[in-house]
């Protein structure tokens, strides 16, 4: 089938998680070597990420106190900004999209949150402003971020404009990090019990990894068979459905069912940064 075209290429790259870095370097259209998993390259910006924030995050710790760790996650928030508007030309769109240094901003945003949330107590005033303000903010977070969804072009050239491709992506991140910040400090708000329902927590626990990596490569293969464009999504989705289902339970269940070994010594629970 025509989208199916360097298949093994796209799986080495996914597999290795180098997409995005393919991708970074690809100024126009991309090539059939990575169009069929192309989608992997937000997962290569999160595995090459996490290879390198914990470390750093521990040497910061380990040197420098909690609240200075915070000034520095900060700081490097705001430099992926910078880089991008350094960068910024419409002919760089997929080094900027796609590159983990104009992208780890997003990513820093939810560690800084971390790292807020943990090096403060219970009883600490600045938790509970907070939790007091990122429970007002949540629902207009949620509003704008639906608009976000609704009314900006992901792909093609109307995408590619300066606010979007710079300050865009950091404000989508803050976004979403109130809904979180929410979520997590107001558990008993209409909108945490809402998404605490049995049916959301299962997919999200259980199909939402294999849905995102089956949507892609499925909408080609329904392209490819001649599917009718009004069937399309509907195709899709289901298809989607099916695939994760039947890998989480014949594939990814039967690899997590071994027993970890349990940590030597007493489990400690709600520890803060000190």
């Amino acid at each position: 089938l025509p989208s199916f075209d360097g298949a093994w290429a796209a799986i080495v790259l996914a597999a290795t998680f180098l997409m995005n870095i393919v991708r970074a370097a690809q100024p126009g259209i991309y090539s059939s070597d990575t169009s069929l998993l192309s989608h992997t390259w937000s997962l290569s910006v999160e595995e090459q990420f996490y290879l390198v924030w914990p470390p750093v995050l521990v040497l910061l710790l380990r040197r420098v106190g909690a609240r200075t760790v915070l000034l520095c996650a900060a700081v490097l928030c705001l430099l992926p900004v910078v880089w991008r508007l350094i960068l910024w030309n419409p002919t760089a769109a997929h080094r900027i999209y796609n590159g983990v240094d104009t992208r780890a901003d997003q990513l820093l945003a939810g560690a800084l949150l971390a790292v807020l949330v943990a090096r403060l107590h219970r009883d600490d005033p600045r938790l509970a402003a907070l939790r007091r303000w990122s429970a007002r903010l949540a629902w207009p977070a949620l509003g704008v971020l639906a608009l976000i969804v609704a009314y900006v072009p992901m792909t093609g050239a109307n995408a590619w404009t300066m606010p979007w491709y710079t300050v865009g992506f950091l404000v989508t991140a803050v976004l979403s990090a109130t809904v979180v910040a929410a979520l997590e400090l107001q558990p008993r708000t209409w909108l945490s019990r809402g998404l605490s329902l049995a049916p959301l927590v299962w997919v999200g626990r259980n199909l939402s990894y294999g849905l995102y990596l089956w949507h892609y490569p499925l909408s080609r293969l329904v392209s490819d068979l001649g599917v009718d464009d009004a069937w399309h999504a509907t195709a899709t989705v289901t298809a989607s459905l099916l695939a994760a289902t039947a890998s989480h339970y014949l594939i990814e269940k039967p690899l997590t069912r071994r027993k970890r070994p349990k940590p030597a010594g007493e489990v400690v629970t709600g520890a803060r940064l000190r």
